[in-house]
This record gives C-alpha cells, sequence and structure tokens, in this order.
C-alpha cells in the first residue's frame, strides 16, 4: 500500500481541490466549479454581466482601433489566463465558455464505462 511507502494523512474524501468542486454519492461523483466561476467573475468585476448564447456575433467584422482605452495588460493576462484553466478543466463548455454554465457539471455514474486517454503532439516533445 501507499502508506507503507510514503507519509499519508487521511483528509477523508474530498470535497474542493485546485478550483473542482467535487460531490461524491451513492452511485457516482459530480465534479463542478461552480465557486471557482463565482470567485472569477467577483474578481473581474463581471457579477452583474449579461447572459448570452454564444458570446461571438456571427455577422461581427473586427476592426483595429488607433484610438482608445488601454487595457490593463496584467489583468488582461489574468482573465485569459482564468478562462484558460476553466475550459481545460471543464471540457464541456471549451467553446461556449459563459456565467449561464456555472451551475453545470460533469457526472461520473459508478459501474461506468469511462477510460483516461490523454493525446499529444508529439513533434513537440525533444530530448
Amino acid at each position: 500500500m501507499m502508506m507503507n511507502e510514503f507519509a499519508i494523512t487521511n483528509l477523508g474524501k474530498m470535497r474542493y481541490f485546485l478550483g473542482i468542486e467535487v460531490l461524491q454519492v451513492c452511485n457516482g461523483i459530480f465534479i463542478g466549479q461552480k465557486k471557482y466561476i463565482k470567485e472569477m467573475l467577483d474578481r473581474f468585476n463581471m457579477l452583474d454581466c449579461n447572459l448570452v448564447k454564444n458570446p461571438i456575433v456571427p455577422s461581427i467584422k473586427l476592426l483595429k482601433i488607433d484610438q482608445g482605452v488601454e487595457v490593463d495588460s496584467i489583468l488582461f493576462k489574468q482573465l485569459v489566463g482564468s478562462l484558460m484553466y476553466l475550459t481545460t478543466t471543464r471540457p464541456d463548455i471549451a467553446h461556449f465558455l459563459r456565467q449561464g454554465t456555472q451551475n453545470l457539471g460533469i457526472f461520473y455514474k459508478d459501474g461506468g464505462n469511462e477510460e483516461l486517454l490523454a493525446y499529444t503532439n508529439s513533434k513537440s516533445l525533444s530530448l
């Protein structure tokens, strides 16, 4: 057992880890990120943002504006990083990331046939 090889402390059932809420029930495990999303919205002053079905208007044409308000680059990078983390831990919302999905999560049913698969681009590996 691992306890014979490593110093381990039993903290009980996992409830929250790295922004992921874990609810263990008799027939499976539910993972979600409602708390992380609310904290992120609060941090970036977006608690009162408008909900939309699609954050991108299909017919919009983006133009470069030479004049405008300068954006805080550090805050912008923090926001993008938070969104990137959220999309990697919540693959179900990777495309349509929005406040309206904060109550959604993933339920893993006990006895299911799920398996963990990992993919990588071998060209990015170097020794």
